[in-house]
């Protein structure tokens, strides 16, 4: 399912990159530091959280969707609620629940993927005003923000985060998945075999099996792909440094 999905977090293009059972291997191995800071930069901190919390939300959808082939028209039997039946052909319970969970967690990670650059590069945006949405241009310009990596060359990081913020906004390429997080987190949202009224701004929205499935794996591949850019990003800045008596910190797993 992972390697079908492309949803591994590795750096290879297809599948998942190592026969290891722990093929989630995409990290940042090492960062230049000042010699006299010779403790681990924060950024080692934030990819842990980021990539843990990624891996937990695809587990989430993994399990939603088993859940939803084995009994895709009633109350998975290992469901342990009782619920309501509201004669519209909705479907409730924890199978569900997974989905809608997994999509907008994945989906938050992406705000805590800015908090993590911008604090690693010392942008100086206060942290509850850091959002994905915002974070990556200068406010009202179509210019990186001040203070990110940005190389001679044509390809950039930045910009393919810069890139990935704007399709998230309306005029964008994911701009339903953003509406289905906020409806999530903010209001009701089931799922139903009958007829959806998809996401909305209203109090309840319905939502299909079908779009549902979709809405999820998308997510995990948005945040996936910003991820991956925020380690080249970081790649990008330890390129452009100087060849000066830095030592480079490397970092190792953990026991």
């Amino acid at each position: 399912w992972i390697k079908r999905h492309r949803l591994a977090l590795t750096l290879a293009v297809e599948g998942l990159g190592s026969d290891d059972l722990r093929w989630d291997s995409a990290l940042i191995e090492g960062v230049t530091v000042p010699i006299e800071e010779p403790d681990p930069p924060r950024i080692f901190t934030s990819m842990n959280v980021l990539k843990a919390e990624y891996l937990v939300a695809r587990r989430l959808a993994f399990d939603g969707e088993t859940l939803l082939d084995e009994s895709p028209f009633a109350q998975h039997p290992s469901d342990s609620g009782t619920y309501s039946d509201t004669l519209d052909m909705a479907l409730y319970g924890e199978t569900p629940a997974r989905l809608v969970l997994a999509q907008r967690a994945t989906l938050d990670l992406l705000d805590k993927i800015a908090v993590a650059a911008n604090d690693h590069f010392g942008t100086g945006v206060a942290p509850r005003r850091t959002t994905f949405a915002s974070y990556w241009r200068e406010p009202g310009e179509d210019v990186l923000r001040k203070g990110l990596p940005l190389p001679g060359k044509l390809r950039s990081a930045g910009v393919a985060l810069a890139e990935l913020a704007f399709d998230m906004d309306p005029a964008g390429m994911y701009p339903a998945a953003k509406t289905l997080r906020n409806a999530g987190t903010h209001r009701l949202v089931n799922l139903t075999w009958g007829d959806a009224t998809g996401a909305t701004e209203l109090a309840h929205s319905s939502v299909d099996a079908g779009s549902l499935v979709h809405a999820t794996r998308e997510a995990l591949r948005v945040a996936r792909a910003a991820y991956i850019y925020l380690i080249d990003l970081v790649q990008d800045q330890q390129d452009a440094l100087p060849n000066e008596d830095r030592p480079q910190l490397p970092i190792f797993d953990q026991p």
